[in-house]
């Protein structure tokens, strides 16, 4: 009977997994990078994925691409409901995550979508780059292969909303008491208190606070802050703030550890992954070196590019707007 069982299982989760066709719905500027992982450079097609369907009943994968508001969560939930079983969803960008940088005192924007449907992958960055969703499509594949026809029940059940579309949807998150430190918000409900350091009078930042970034970051994972949202770089002439935000998805809250930082830090890939392609977009952008990345590359403009263009010291001039590649 095993033998039986475990065969078919292999079969429909074989067929499943590769052979996902997603629903079109993007709204907001994830979307624009939704449309990029379909064009012929990224080829979608390689994983199964390709069809992109219209309606919800052809459809069983939402990629839900940007940001969702009050007025379109009934909208949402319903084109859920409507989709074929078994049914997925991906929550692609920070917005669709916990709100992203709507989170903190916007009245109009959901604080996650996991607050009406239930999410099988999230995926983070603001936005997530092609390559990030190809491969949260294949962390999707890898679960669908491990389910069973035994626990189908189960996976109903897992996968329908609470919610109903005349209910009242969102419920915010809870007012968090927010503190500034020496280099970091505090939330004083957690159990967790950032390393203090130093500062520096004459160029007024925080002299070396990065020293601590990892051990703090290991910390705020271990507290329940399972997932990086989005690095945020600003360049205030003697230094440049890295703002690290991390999102707690079993009890919606944000987390901002801010570092200041002269031209490298260390690199936190090994404790949140999703931080690589923020970390090679800062890297470009901002001339920020990260230790311990050894695959940092230029994402938005070519390696011959000359200088950083997001820093205040960098010239523009015919020469640096010419593309030699």
């Amino acid at each position: 009977m095993n033998l039986i069982v475990t065969t078919i299982d292999y079969i429909l989760n074989w067929s499943r997994a590769n052979s996902l066709w997603p629903f079109t719905f993007a709204t907001s500027c994830c979307g624009i990078e939704l449309m990029q992982t379909t064009a012929s450079n990224n080829d979608i097609a390689r994983f199964g994925s390709e069809v992109f369907r219209n309606s919800p009943r052809q459809a069983d994968l939402l990629i839900c691409a940007g940001t969702i508001n009050h007025k379109m969560a009934p909208v949402l939930l319903r084109l859920y409901q409507q989709m074929a079983e078994p049914k997925y969803v991906i929550a692609m960008g920070a917005c669709a995550c916990g709100g992203g940088m709507f989170c903190d005192n916007t009245y109009a924007v959901v604080n996650g979508i996991d607050k009406i449907i239930p999410v099988d992958i999230y995926l983070p960055m603001c936005p997530p780059r092609p390559e990030a969703l190809l491969d949260a499509i294949r962390k999707l594949q890898a679960k669908i292969k491990t389910e069973t026809i035994v626990e189908r029940k189960e996976f109903v059940n897992s996968h329908r909303s609470n919610l109903s579309e005349k209910a009242e949807v969102l419920v915010k998150a809870p007012d968090l008491k927010i503190v500034k430190t020496a280099g970091c918000y505090l939330d004083y409900s957690m159990e967790f208190e950032c390393s203090d350091n130093s500062i520096n009078p004459q160029i007024d930042y925080i002299k070396d606070y990065d020293s601590e970034l990892l051990n703090n970051l290991v910390n705020l994972k271990s507290s329940g802050f399972n997932m990086l949202s989005s690095i945020i770089a600003t360049d205030w002439k003697d230094c440049i703030e890295l703002n690290y935000r991390l999102y707690s998805t079993f009890q919606s809250r944000f987390f901002d550890h801010k570092i200041y930082v002269q031209n490298e830090t260390d690199s936190v890939v090994s404790i949140y992954p999703s931080a690589y392609f923020d970390e090679c977009e800062i890297y470009d952008m901002f001339g920020v070196k990260f230790k311990g990345n050894h695959h940092l590359k230029r994402l938005l403009n070519p390696k011959s590019w000359i200088g950083h263009p997001l820093r205040k010291d960098y010239v523009l001039n015919d020469e640096r707007l010419v593309w030699n590649e």
